[in-house]
């Protein structure tokens, strides 16, 4: 489950609004859903909102051959360079399913 501004960092290449954008045609879909942090449990600047494939997305990513190449992309981003922010971002709690 990830931020807007963690998948952005993540794919430099891709503003932030681009992100929203191609996150809300998945969620549109169904591919992804949207978790929101509860209102009493946000912090400051930092996202109240994260990202999570859902069960279709999955099915999706199965019947395409992609889902055993999850592996090797966790294996990227879990080498790669992270600004303070994004730290910080990483570190925090992630909405529940009960909680969006």
């Amino acid at each position: 489950m990830l931020s807007v501004e963690e998948l952005a960092y993540h794919n430099p290449e891709e503003d932030e609004q681009n992100v929203r954008y191609q996150l809300r045609k998945l969620k549109n879909r169904g591919i992804v859903e949207d978790r929101k942090v509860p209102t009493g449990q946000r912090r400051g600047d930092l996202p109240n909102t994260f990202y999570a494939v859902t069960e279709n997305g999955v099915d999706l990513l199965k019947s395409m051959n992609l889902y055993k190449e999850i592996a090797v992309w966790r294996d990227v981003y879990d080498r790669t360079e992270r600004t303070e922010r994004i730290e910080t971002i990483e570190r925090m709690d992630r909405p529940t399913d009960d909680e969006h």
